[in-house]
């Protein structure tokens, strides 16, 4: 994957993921998302 297009999903796609999922669970449910870092570390959107 480019440079670019890992900044896009982290800064675009990730956040609106995080964002659906916390509507969809409600505050039952805490959405993070974990950044990358780096290769074999991809961008993680976690539920706990």
């Amino acid at each position: 994957m480019s440079i670019e297009a890992v900044r896009r999903f982290e800064e675009e796609f990730a956040p609106r993921i995080a964002a659906k999922l916390a509507k969809q669970f409600g505050p039952s449910v805490h959405v993070d998302v974990m950044p990358g870092a780096g290769h074999g570390h991809p961008t993680r959107v976690r539920l706990r």
